[in-house]
């Protein structure tokens, strides 16, 4: 658990480059009240902000509040809606950031026309309570806008179920399992996604005395769910288990949700001419807005979930090979031909040590004349998965984000077969293979044109214990190129054998202007294996207890003397060798915690920027004093820290009240060894009007009325 709560921590520390002295937005978020807004914490003074480099994917920011702290956007979110924001090439006033999720905190619509389902319906019912219950085969044929269908805990064999009708945005079609009760599983997941352990067996996972489940009977081609063409459906707490397709959308299908569902033990998984899909949006979709959360998906051969079309999220949920020791997955979490899609904050795990090394989470774009970009994989966690872990694959597959993701086996972070311009960023891994994989291989044809990867930026990622280093090769049956990739201030722990490794192959790979710069080494025993000391541009680097010192432009051999590499923590000391040791890059603004670079004289070699906390102190802000009118709210901000606690309770930086008299709120700012405490008076003015008393005239007199109360 410790290693998923260091990647948890990323997502709320990381902030892209800017000047040292910008200010730094966090905590983007929608919400119920202002469905036109997204909200932000803020540290710093944003006082002189634009909207220059902003942008809020599916929306045009028309205003910023730098008040209230929130963009507001052409068109009003809605429950349907995944979205990221990003600043790149601001106006300085903000640090820029790459591609982050903005957490959805509205409602999910009301449906209120309820329906039941239960094993034992029929066909002669209406439908309108347990004892006269639909089948489900009637439930989704007849199901219509602003229904909610309850599903009742069973075993419903093997069915293959259409959704015939759409729902509307504010009152879709909900299919809902229970246990027991009508709702008594909507706060409990299918499966409790981070305490999975390999002695737990398949059929635990899929239970018919708690959810309603549809089994097949492993036929080439047979689905459980289709939903083609619909939009606006939401699927909770089903299972769903032996189809060739579990769960399968296609064609212009837009906005489904689906809920705690389980989809597993797809169809020949694992055979050559197999096929097996749990989750799965097919190739010919234009569809949009599909939404996964906390669900659970394993051992569909070809791919546990897999989304084609933009504008998707897959959150909070896991994906598993090797619970059924026969059968194996290829791909555990995929995106094809997409675009603005989130895949953050899942897990995955190959079980044991079955037979495919399997693709953990990962981006293809399947040719070369379509794109993939704007993605984010983000706050994800991957264990003991020996092929490929995070990934960007195909030369349309561009401008997409790797970040704050943990792995602990394989290949962690690679680029193939024509991937470009990709940023992979404040990621972490241990025990593993390669820590990055530039390659070529015989897919790569026809889906680039003559490039391996080109343009890919690896920054801020910490990588301790691996095989190899930097693994760059070309499998392809032609020639291919690798140019213009940076490897820029990354932390390399304990690397075993050859660091620049190069395996031979029959067809040239040509290279050129590839960087490798502000990067601490730390033992490794070859570091040029089968390749060439010129091939990088190799500057500024600290090659500590390694074989040989590269040539190159400023390169060392000191040491950096870690806090406790022992234990994973690789933070400068105060007398690290290497403080001050690096060159100054535009790329690279920040370290891996998001603290500014420099911090003291120069830039710091490595990951992280050393931080001075021997006498850290600091000055809590909680804003200028506030005056609102009775019935009126106010957002209160506070800076100074790291860590927040208002005298409310919130732990959040910037909190909204809205008090019923003047009230005085109290803020606690804290940062490592050191705290501080200030204060903020909200004024409520309770305005009584007074007109005066009546008064009585001729016609054509005339007289004077004051009004009393206000300014």
């Amino acid at each position: 658990m410790k290693r998923f709560i260091l990647v948890s921590a990323l997502i709320f520390y990381f902030f892209g480059f800017s000047q040292k002295n910008s200010a730094r937005l966090s905590n983007f978020r929608m919400e119920d009240k202002s469905p036109d807004r997204v909200y932000f914490d803020v540290e710093g003074d944003i006082s002189g902000i634009s909207k220059k480099g902003f942008d809020i994917s599916g929306r045009t920011i028309t205003q910023i509040s730098t008040t209230s702290n929130f963009f507001k956007v052409n068109r009003p979110f809605t429950f349907w809606y995944n979205n990221t924001i990003r600043l790149e090439g601001g106006d300085v006033t903000v640090v820029d950031f790459t591609l982050t999720y903005i957490q959805k905190n509205i409602s999910e619509p009301d449906s209120s026309t309820y329906r039941y389902v239960s094993v034992t319906g029929s066909g002669n019912r209406d439908g309108k309570s347990e004892s006269n219950a639909w089948t489900l085969q009637e439930a989704f044929s007849e199901a219509t806008s602003g229904m909610t269908v309850w599903i009742k805990a069973g075993n419903y064999g093997n069915k293959s179920l259409s959704v015939r009708n759409s729902g509307n945005i504010g009152s879709p079609i909900k299919f809902i399992g229970y246990e027991k009760t009508i709702g008594d599983l909507d706060d409990r997941q299918a499966v409790d996604i981070f305490s999975y352990t390999s002695s737990n067996a398949a059929a635990s996972f899929i239970d018919s005395r708690r959810f309603p489940v549809l089994s097949g009977v492993e036929e080439k081609g047979s689905y459980g769910i289709i939903v083609k063409d619909r939009s606006y459906i939401v699927f909770k707490n089903i299972q769903l288990q032996k189809f060739f397709y579990q769960v399968f959308l296609i064609g212009k299908t837009h906005g489904v949700y689906l809920k705690n569902v389980t989809a597993a033990l797809g169809y020949e998984a694992g055979a050559s001419n197999g096929g097996g899909y749990g989750i799965y949006m097919g190739t010919t979709t234009t569809g949009t807005n599909v939404r996964i959360d906390q669900c659970l998906s394993f051992d569909n051969g070809v791919a546990n979930y897999r989304l084609y079309g933009k504008s998707h999220a897959i959150v909070n949920s896991a994906s598993y090979s090797g619970i059924n020791t026969n059968q194996s997955t290829d791909y555990y979490i995929s995106l094809y031909k997409s675009h603005h899609s989130i895949i953050h904050n899942n897990y995955v795990e190959r079980v044991g040590n079955i037979p495919h090394k399997g693709h953990a989470i990962g981006i293809k774009n399947g040719d070369s004349k379509t794109t993939s970009t704007f993605n984010l994989l983000s706050n994800n966690v991957s264990r003991n998965i020996t092929g490929e872990n995070f990934y960007f694959a195909h030369q349309g597959t561009s401008k997409n984000v790797i970040k704050g993701n943990f792995a602990d086996a394989g290949t962690f972070l690679a680029a193939r077969n024509g991937a470009h311009d990709n940023i992979y960023e404040n990621n972490s891994g241990e025990d593993l293979n390669f820590c990055i994989y530039l390659w070529a291989n015989k897919e790569a044809y026809p889906f680039t044109s003559g490039r391996v990867a080109d343009n890919n930026l690896f920054r801020n990622n910490i990588f301790n214990g691996s095989l190899r280093g930097v693994v760059y090769s070309n499998e392809a049956d032609r020639a291919y190129d690798l140019t213009n990739n940076k490897i820029l201030n990354n932390t390399f722990y304990n690397i075993r054998g050859g660091f620049f490794y190069r395996p031979t192959f029959e067809h040239p790979l040509g290279f050129s202007n590839n960087d490798f710069i502000n990067n601490i080494v730390y033992k490794s025993p070859d570091i040029f294996m089968d390749t060439k000391d010129t091939e990088w541009d190799n500057n500024h680097n600290s090659y500590y207890q390694c074989e040989a010192v590269p040539p190159g432009k400023n390169n060392n051999s000191k040491d950096p003397r870690f806090e406790d590499s022992a234990n994973g923590n690789f933070r400068l000391r105060e007398n690290s060798e290497i403080r001050n040791k690096g060159i100054e890059l535009k790329e690279v603004k920040n370290d891996y915690e998001g603290n500014p670079r420099p911090s003291g004289d120069n830039f710091d070699i490595g990951a992280y920027q050393y931080q001075d906390t021997s006498t850290s102190s600091i000055k809590a802000d909680a804003g200028s004093d506030q005056i609102i009118c009775l019935g009126e709210e106010v957002t209160l901000t506070a800076r100074g820290g790291s860590g927040y606690i208002w005298s409310d309770g919130s732990t959040t930086k910037s909190i909204t009240v809205s008090p019923t008299e003047t009230t005085t709120y109290t803020v606690t700012v804290s940062e490592v060894n050191a705290s501080d405490t200030d204060q903020v008076k909200v004024t409520v003015n309770s305005i009584e009007a007074d007109a005066g008393s009546d008064v009585t005239i001729e016609s054509g007199e005339t007289t004077t009325l004051t009004a009393k109360g206000g300014d």
